[in-house]
């Protein structure tokens, strides 16, 4: 008959993640996450902890030729994946393998930092080695994004009084 469907396995955990969780779970989630992080045409934009980019892959039109997505994963294999997928039309987004705990990037390099789903995985979630260094590589009027979950005082635990827009 003509109506056979061809159903594709994926071939890794990461692809796996792509294929299953970011559809039902991440897509809907970064949808709410940029809705609330307002964000403009020429900003700089960083997905930390990105897996498989779904919210640079959100953002980039968002923030237009002009503006700058980066993502930063420690998993080679989800960055591997975010790789091989369809950018949007014209985007740039920027990949980089390394470690949220030592953040690669200079003061002030951003004007978004955006955590989708990473947090639980940092190691250092009390705040003594780089991590307290999120507040500075954002730019002085600067935001910092993540999904909000009531009575969840990580943040302000390791941030102490940083005050954060956003």
């Amino acid at each position: 008959m003509g109506n056979a469907i061809t159903l594709r396995q994926p071939k890794s955990p990461a692809d796996m993640y792509e294929h299953y969780f970011v559809p039902a779970m991440f897509l809907p989630w970064a949808t709410i996450l940029l809705r609330h992080a307002a964000h403009q045409a020429r900003e700089r934009v960083l997905d930390l902890g990105c897996g498989t980019g779904i919210v640079a892959r959100q953002v980039d039109p968002l923030v237009g030729t002009e503006g700058q997505v980066v993502v930063l994963d420690m998993n080679k294999a989800m960055l591997d994946v975010a790789r091989a997928l369809p950018a949007p039309p014209g985007a740039t987004i920027r990949r980089h393998e390394g470690n949220a705990m030592a953040l690669p990037f200079p003061e002030g390099a951003f004007d978004v930092v955006l955590c989708l789903h990473g947090l639980q995985f940092f190691p250092d979630r009390a705040g003594q080695g780089d991590f307290r260094r999120l507040p500075g590589i954002l730019d002085t009027n600067g935001t910092l994004g993540w999904p909000y979950l009531p009575r969840n005082n990580l943040f302000t635990d390791f941030m102490g009084s940083q005050s954060v827009r956003g």
